[in-house]
């Protein structure tokens, strides 16, 4: 008999941990019933009952709500994890968040401790264990313990980039990297930000690309010089009054010619570019593969490409299949499975990848879904609450 009773008991326990673990993993949605907002699972059903007048999405075991016009934190239980006392959160990132406290800014740990001072008058979320901070006109950074570890001496900066960031002072741009160290003994006049180690810089009107090491790698000669992508970087000359851009290597090796009115980035294997006022696509070759018989192309996303006919957007497979009609008056790429679009009657909707409408057009806002399953909906001005991929709304009017 004990040794039933003393069974039964690890099993209850076993039973406990693993519900608290499915608990813990299960995704929650912040849903808004009427005025108040509590959080769901996935099929609408209420774990924390409505009763802040706002919320967040969890974020690293917490989620931000507020109650009575002040921020706090909760876990997935619904328990108050750091007291309602700060007018405005940020999401934790890092295991650290920046808070607004009587109209300055600082950052708490997941247990409320403060790690920096509430001195800024601005401060960016952590980064790659860093975090651009900003008193009266100067930046700098701290790091995950408060410490600032590059000086508030730059008019304006960047985030970090792996282990570099751009700095800007005087009207002059340099590289730091995470100790505050200048990379390189060359200031420039502006920059594009890292992209695949590489950043384009500019020297005396002209663009080349440094490393993250600050060492410039491909000489300033080029009168525009976009991010890399896929191991190429677009870039444009200037020749008998018009620009034509082509493409080099991060070795600043030209790999295709400069024979284009205008071009972009490559994705998924292919990049737009101009030939005649008319877009089409080319492959890494420089070989033309989608005739340039469009008045304007994006980069594909999600193995579709959004188009514009002169007219209207629809969206093409990289066989110029037409894979969603070209009937909308605007449209976003492909995120997570569907695409936003805009009607004639200015309404916004989202389709998926087969061309079906998996929510139709009524809301007033693009449905960005770029951060994931949910986007924010907003009609008449009103913010109602999320809408999922699949057109599930999390929210009551």
């Amino acid at each position: 008999m004990r040794t039933h009773k003393i069974v039964f008991t690890l099993l209850f326990a076993c039973i406990t941990v693993f519900a608290a673990i499915a608990q813990k993993n299960k995704t929650l949605v912040p849903f808004k019933k009427g005025n108040m907002w509590g959080f769901t699972d996935t099929g609408k059903n209420f774990v924390i009952e409505p009763q802040y007048q706002d919320a967040h999405f969890f974020s690293e075991g917490l989620a931000a709500v507020n109650l009575n016009g002040k921020w706090g934190y909760i876990n997935s239980a619904g328990a108050t994890v750091i007291p309602f006392e700060y007018d405005a959160v940020d999401d934790f990132f890092e295991k650290t968040a920046c808070v607004l406290k009587d109209r300055l800014c600082g950052y708490i740990n997941p247990k409320g401790k403060p790690i920096a001072p509430f001195a800024y008058d601005e401060a960016g979320r952590m980064k790659n264990g860093l975090a651009y901070v900003r008193i009266r006109y100067y930046y700098g950074f701290v790091n995950a313990k408060g410490k600032e570890v590059v000086p508030l001496r730059y008019n304006a900066v960047e985030e970090f980039n792996g282990a570099v960031a751009c700095v800007e002072k005087q009207g002059r741009w340099r590289v730091l990297d995470k100790n505050g160290k200048v990379l390189g003994d060359t200031v420039y006049e502006s920059y594009v930000s890292f992209s695949e180690g590489f950043a384009a810089v500019k020297k005396n009107g002209k663009y080349g690309y440094i490393n993250s090491k600050g060492k410039q790698v491909v000489y300033a000669e080029y009168d525009f010089a976009g991010p890399f992508s896929q191991g190429l970087a677009c870039v444009g000359i200037d020749t008998l009054g018009q620009r034509l851009y082509g493409f080099i290597n991060s070795a600043g090796k030209r790999v295709i010619d400069f024979q284009f009115g205008n071009a972009k980035p490559f994705s998924e294997g292919l990049a737009p570019v101009m030939l005649s006022g008319q877009w089409g696509f080319i492959n890494t070759k420089g070989e033309v593969v989608i005739p340039c018989k469009y008045r304007e192309v994006w980069s594909f996303s999600e193995g579709l490409a959004r188009v514009n006919n002169g007219i209207v957007f629809g969206f093409i497979n990289q066989k110029a299949d037409t894979i969603v009609d070209f009937k909308y008056t605007y449209a976003i790429d492909y995120k997570n499975g569907v695409a936003s679009f805009r009607n004639a009657d200015n309404k916004w909707g989202a389709v998926d990848k087969s061309g079906r409408e998996v929510i139709t057009p009524q809301y007033e806002n693009v449905l960005d879904y770029s951060t994931g399953n949910y986007a924010k909906a907003f009609r008449r001005g009103i913010f109602l609450g999320y809408v999922d991929t699949k057109g599930n709304q999390f929210y009551t009017e």
